[in-house]
């Protein structure tokens, strides 16, 4: 059985019905996929990125075995569901997850001051390694390559720190290759502004985000101020789309050109 969902920002358990009268009972498979659409429907640059293929191991969430209940349903958990993505869930006979001819678990690694790690429902398998905290903490993965050249290499990885992104130097066959970052947990937010603009011409303010520039905000003329005599259509919203960390961000907004008040801010979340 194969079901496409999505719509959705949060962890979302998805109830299936009627597996019995399909013959899906007891013990089945169940692998959960993802395919990327990412945009923020209010950013000047509109452009959509997307990612792979259902076949592209990366995209795969959750490859299990579940157990189907007395009434003939399940309920499949999709954690982090993100509006813009599309997810497949699909449900099989009991069978062993899929081996990707190009794609290696990391807990089935040679493992240096590192600890595999399992009974994760989000993670690739189920398992994952953590605890690489130390200066000898190593990861090393047993390859085949169908030829030489230059291969790009894709990590799946988890960093819950809310402001340092990570690292690990990277090596082939003893020799150094770079590194590979892992950004700290971000997400992006609609930012709302609401203000009034009681020139004729559009004013804007530079926004910054924890010291860093994070774009304009643009207020268009109302026509009136808070404190005008026409102070009932003095109020409108401009937005900007910001980057945040989890936990305590300082947002400024700082004069740009123009003149405009301020009356509050809005964040809203927009997983883009």
């Amino acid at each position: 059985m194969q079901i496409l969902v999505g719509g959705e920002d949060n962890d979302v358990d998805m109830r299936v019905l009627g597996l019995a009268r399909r013959g899906l009972t007891g013990n089945v498979r169940v692998r959960v996929d993802s395919a990327v659409w990412t945009v923020d429907p209010l950013a000047t640059d509109r452009n959509v990125q997307a990612g792979g293929d259902w076949q592209s191991a990366p995209l795969n969430l959750v490859d299990t075995t579940m157990t189907v209940d007395a009434s003939g349903a399940l309920t499949v958990p999709v954690h982090r569901m993100e509006g813009y993505n599309g997810y497949r869930i699909l449900i099989s006979p009991a069978a062993g997850p899929a081996a990707y001819p190009t794609k290696y678990e990391a807990e089935h690694a040679q493992r240096v001051n590192a600890a595999a790690r399992s009974g994760s429902v989000v993670a690739s398998g189920g398992g994952w390694v953590g605890g690489i905290d130390f200066a000898d903490s190593a990861v090393t993965f047993t390859v085949t390559a169908a030829s030489a050249g230059i291969h790009t290499m894709t990590v799946r990885y988890a960093n819950g720190t809310t402001a340092a992104n990570a690292t690990h130097t990277v090596r082939v066959n003893g020799q150094p290759q770079g590194s590979v970052t892992y950004p700290a947990l971000t997400s992006d937010y609609r930012l709302e502004v609401g203000y009034g603009n009681g020139t004729t011409a559009t004013s804007t303010h530079q926004v910054s985000v924890n010291g860093g520039a994070a774009g304009t905000v643009f207020y268009p003329s109302t026509g009136a101020w808070f404190g005008g005599p026409a102070q009932d259509r003095a109020g409108r919203v401009a937005a900007v789309t910001v980057t945040l960390t989890a936990g305590t961000n300082r947002i400024r907004l700082q004069k740009g050109t123009g003149f405009a008040e301020l009356d509050y801010v809005e964040l809203k979340k927009t997983d883009a």
